[in-house]
């Protein structure tokens, strides 16, 4: 009995001299540390137990302040009266699984870890130490100056060391003080640049700002300078068209190219206004001109990564769509005698329907035709008389001429 007593005394002594402190140069100052700050144990049970326990499977750690890390114990913890538990002066610890704790620390400093488990017989015991800082971390630009074409992968050589668990890397590709992505951890990232050109040119040049942050809210800084080749598309408005007026005018950009991707939108600008009149996603359109006159027309085109044309024109000349007449024939004749009357017509955009003479201008048409306009005529007076000619197109539209015509007696 006197035997089992001196057991057990001796297993609360060990278990008072296990603990997690700073060290410090004296022991003196440990212990008064400790007097002042609690003690937080953490004890789990365990399933059955193996033969042997095992050491702590790491020694030392180093971390930065406010990381968690995990403990990683192979202490024995089997066995129906299995526990393993460790002492330290800060909150922190927790059991996620068996053996496995996690440590987080508030401050900076050495910090040294006891363990302690038991399944059979006497207690096992480990220690490790913990190194906690608080540095913010360090970038390097390996390469300062990249050239590449939109949408391709390409690196700045990034060095970046960190005491911590991670960081995060924030990339402004374009110098908007926008990041434009956001990669995890400290490695040298493949980004892409994704905006595209507004305005057809080939190529960009900007200012890269890549930003460094750690989790304890140290950031770091550095630039670089990046050409973008865009490689846009090229519009194609086809040919100068002559065309009537109120009937559809075919249009094609069909020969539109694009060097890097595909064409996926066709804009039209019709009224010189500087905005699309209608936007399609196939080449070919017909559009209505009501006036006779020139128009500028302008073609935009963009490819499916965004990137928009410089502008391609081409002129429709709408024609005057009013019929126009001409006379030929005598001027001059005698009474009795027959005179020669030729009328001729001609319609860009529609079909004379009729030719018309009135040969003393009196409001009576006295010849009409369907074919053509050449006609005769006999005075019975002598003198000056006015001939009218007249057409009419198919969609009623006229036209008319008067000469002169000396009849002498």
């Amino acid at each position: 009995m006197q035997g089992r007593r001196s057991e057990e005394r001796g297993l609360r002594q060990l278990r008072g001299r296990l603990r997690v402190s700073r060290l410090a140069p004296r022991a003196s100052h440990l212990v008064s540390f400790l007097s002042i700050i609690p003690i937080w144990v953490c004890t789990a049970s365990s399933p059955p137990a193996q033969p042997t326990p095992a050491p702590i499977y790491k020694k030392t750690y180093a971390m930065s302040v406010r990381d968690t890390i995990v403990l990683s114990t192979s202490l024995n913890l089997m066995g129906p009266s299995g526990q393993v538990s460790f002492s330290t002066s800060r909150s922190g610890c927790t059991v996620e699984d068996q053996g496995v704790f996690l440590f987080t620390a508030r401050d900076t400093g050495v910090y040294q870890v006891f363990f302690e488990s038991r399944s059979f017989g006497p207690l096992s015991i480990d220690t490790c130490t913990i190194t906690v800082t608080d540095q913010p971390p360090s970038l390097i630009v390996g390469a300062p100056e990249v050239t590449a074409d939109m949408g391709s992968p390409m690196s700045f050589g990034l060095t970046i060391q960190d005491d911590g668990a991670g960081v995060r890397v924030y990339y402004d590709l374009d110098g908007d003080n926008a990041a434009d992505t956001v990669c995890q951890g400290a490695a040298d990232h493949q980004v892409r640049f994704m905006k595209p050109t507004k305005n057809g040119e080939k190529k960009g040049v900007f200012t890269v700002h890549i930003t460094v942050a750690d989790n304890d809210s140290h950031v770091v800084a550095d630039s670089a300078r990046l050409t973008v080749y865009y490689r846009p598309p090229q519009a194609d408005a086809g040919s100068n068209i002559i065309a009537c007026p109120n009937q559809p005018v075919a249009l094609s950009a069909a020969q539109s190219r694009d060097g890097n991707g595909r064409v996926t939108r066709y804009a039209w600008d019709f009224s010189q206004t500087g905005r699309p009149d209608t936007i399609a996603a196939v080449p070919d359109m017909a559009w209505i001109f009501d006036k006779p006159r020139d128009y500028l027309v302008q073609l935009l085109v963009a490819d499916n990564h965004g990137n928009l044309s410089k502008p391609d024109t081409l002129y429709v000349s709408i024609m005057d769509d009013k019929p126009e007449t001409a006379i030929d024939g005598d001027t001059e004749t005698r009474v009795g005698e027959s005179v020669q009357f030729h009328g001729r017509a001609s319609s860009n955009c529609s079909e004379i329907e009729r030719y018309q003479w009135d040969f003393d201008n009196n409001g009576s048409w006295d010849y009409s035709s369907r074919v053509h306009g050449r006609a005769a005529h006999t005075y019975t007076a002598a003198g000056m008389y006015l001939a009218r000619f007249r057409v009419v197109d198919s969609k009623g539209d006229s036209a008319a001429q008067v000469r002169k015509v000396m009849v002498n007696p």
